[in-house]
């Protein structure tokens, strides 16, 4: 089994390999070699979009395959294939490389990446203990490790840590780590943060890690097989303080010109729809169109966030904070269409515009909330060290949280994207964002 970041690049070799295979294929048959030439734009703009389209339907995520609409995910990247072909050719005019061919080509080329992550998918199930981890760890740090063991494909063995500060490791679990790493062959070694290694012991991890064993600690573990960050962890907490100085006006620079040149794109786009949305709101009950809501952005600083009210005008007449419940009685008919399509979320647009978010960040929480949050989360702060976002890292790999122990993952996620973000890492969460809107995934 391969990690996560292993299996992400091996998808991508063996599609860029597949499309390669389509496009000379296609060259061979459907076209002249003095046609070529001529033809390479559309092909090269035709191939660019549909590897978007399987980013955009999550089929470089590491498990695409055991999620939820697999299926339904390769279907609507068929006939996404189709529709760019046929608006591709359009826009050449039909010059070139004829519909049919180029058609027919990605369309395989695309079944083929779908059997490729099938395929993977059915031979590390057929497979006994693919991996094998050795844990040298407080218990505390086990319970993320056991989640592993689930599939029976994977075994960890501990080797306990004592909790003082200087996490020695004791002599008997010593022992029974070298013995392991001389008799068997381990694939991963997690180690507790701030471990004292005598040379002996470091030289032990040393020489196996040169034949490909991985040695590592369990914020990093955690970080390249879950695309999260343990909020409990010190290496965790050692990131983010190294994180929190100030960025420079050229790395926050090319994050706001794309916050503002996508928001009024998408503005302008969907203004029919947000009128629409506003004028059946209003007729509803005829209470206020939208709803504004006191939240907490960068550097714990509060703002108004505006949403298209989908909830009764007395949904909260006591002042008390709720999270939302499956098959809230609060919110209205149109609302739960809204909410399940992020319709009330557009209005938050404005918000981007005016600087109090980002497109891309950790969702902005109530005061209320924040405060009940870090009595479980004394780390929850450190998200506050990026701009608030519409969409983010926890919402396109966890579902919408109502409980404190989903606040806790997605903010595991968060502290994953504050250590983690980047301009590029902000195009792809944009771009899997659409698949979570057109699925409905995690609204509620």
């Amino acid at each position: 089994m391969q990690n996560a970041l292993t299996r992400a690049r091996i998808y991508i070799f063996f599609d860029l390999l597949l499309l390669t295979l389509a496009l000379y294929g296609l060259w061979w048959i459907g076209s002249l070699p003095s046609t070529l030439t001529s033809s390479l734009p559309e092909i090269a703009l035709t191939s660019a979009l549909m590897f978007l389209t399987a980013l955009v339907m999550g089929l470089y995520r590491p498990h695409a395959v055991t999620e939820p609409r697999f299926q339904a995910r390769c279907l609507v990247a068929i006939v996404a294939c189709i529709f760019i072909v046929g608006s591709v050719s359009a826009l050449f005019s039909g010059r070139g490389i004829s519909k049919e061919h180029l058609v027919a080509a990605l369309t395989l080329c695309l079944v083929g990446m779908m059997a490729l992550r099938v395929g993977m998918h059915r031979l590390s199930l057929r497979s006994n203990i693919s991996r094998e981890i050795l844990a040298v760890l407080p218990e505390s740090g086990m319970s993320v490790l056991r989640k592993l063991t689930e599939t029976g494909r994977t075994r960890v063995e501990s080797f306990p840590v004592d909790m003082d500060p200087s996490k020695k490791l004791a002599d008997c679990a010593r022992h029974a780590l070298l013995d392991a790493l001389r008799t068997r062959r381990p694939t991963d070694v997690v180690l507790s943060d701030g471990l004292q290694l005598d040379p002996a012991l470091a030289m032990e991890l040393a020489e196996p890690q040169r034949r490909g064993l991985r040695v590592t600690s369990l914020s990093r573990f955690m970080a390249e097989e879950f695309g999260r960050m343990p909020h409990d962890d010190p290496e965790t907490l050692r990131e983010l303080v190294l994180r929190s100085r100030p960025r420079s006006w050229a790395a926050l620079f090319p994050k706001r010109v794309m916050d503002v040149t996508l928001s009024l794109v998408l503005l302008i786009l969907l203004l029919p729809v947000m009128a629409m949305a506003a004028f059946v709101v209003r007729l509803g009950d005829g209470g206020p169109v939208l709803y504004r809501q006191t939240r907490v952005g960068l550097d714990q600083r509060p703002f108004t966030l505006l949403k298209f009210r989908s909830m009764r005008v007395d949904a909260e007449a006591n002042g008390v904070a709720r999270w939302a419940e499956r098959k809230d009685s609060r919110i209205t008919r149109f609302g739960a269409l809204m909410r399940l399509t992020r319709i009330d979320e557009l209005p938050q647009l404005l918000n981007v515009l005016r600087g109090d978010m980002s497109l891309v960040g950790p969702r902005p929480e109530r005061p209320e909330m924040i405060a009940q949050l870090k009595e479980h989360i004394p780390a929850y702060d450190f998200r506050h060290l990026v701009p608030p976002g519409l969409t983010g890292w926890a919402q396109i790999n966890y579902p919408y949280g109502a409980s404190v122990e989903d606040a806790i993952q997605k903010t595991n996620y968060d502290l994953y994207y504050v250590t983690h973000r980047s301009c590029i890492r902000d195009a792809l969460i944009l771009l899997e964002t659409i698949r979570v809107v057109l699925f409905a995934e995690g609204s509620r």
